[in-house]
């Protein structure tokens, strides 16, 4: 992409996310036990991780990952530093998601 911008001028914008923390199933990516914990937690109480419980991952909510994706499309071109984006949100390991979940499902028994 940026040769092709260098090469051609070709308006190329590209984006790399974290997960992505939506209301949708799961599909199996390694960010995915964020969204499942919670189907879990839910259905049977119990969820097992694959990843360390301090594992810290990057993670983003799907709605902030739109409104990312509009302002970077929506910008003018002569204002972009760069064609490449790495998208920041926040970031928590296995235990301090399940930590929040016992808090909570503790407060509402």
């Amino acid at each position: 992409g940026e040769y092709y911008h260098h090469r051609y001028g070709l308006d190329f914008r590209s984006a790399r996310f974290p997960g992505i923390i939506s209301a949708t199933m799961p599909g199996g990516g390694t960010t995915d036990y964020a969204v499942q914990v919670f189907y879990d937690a839910i259905e049977t109480g119990h969820h097992e991780c694959f990843l360390s419980s301090e594992t810290r991952l990057p993670m983003m909510y799907i709605s902030d990952c739109i409104h990312s994706v509009i302002q970077m499309m929506e910008c003018p071109e002569e204002k972009l530093t760069q064609r490449t984006y790495n998208i920041q949100a926040f970031s928590f390991t296995p235990a301090e998601i399940f930590a929040e979940i016992q808090k909570t499902r503790a407060a509402h028994c």
